[in-house]
């Protein structure tokens, strides 16, 4: 695809539930041709099951996003370890 601005990149567009998608698949100067068709190869395989891979793509963001905001910081865990050796000191 090429747009406005002249920049082009590899998108798969598919319909799933009777609706049009277009998947980004990566920019043209960062993403070779061949992995261009094997993520589109992928996708096309969760697309058969019924899978949106747009919304499995940002399920999978949003997990991890969470898990990064539950992950304590360099901080938290020197404070906590200094309290649980402080006795020892």
């Amino acid at each position: 695809m090429v747009h406005a601005s002249g920049s082009r990149s590899w998108v798969l567009r598919y319909t799933i539930g009777g609706i049009r998608r277009d998947m980004g698949l990566g920019s043209f100067d960062d993403v070779s041709l061949a992995s261009a068709r094997e993520t589109a190869r992928t996708a096309r395989a969760t697309i058969v099951t019924g899978i949106d891979p747009i919304q499995q793509r940002k399920a999978a963001r949003s997990a991890l996003i969470a898990d990064m905001a539950t992950a304590l910081t360099f901080s938290e865990c020197a404070t906590k370890y200094m309290e649980a050796h402080e006795s020892g000191w």
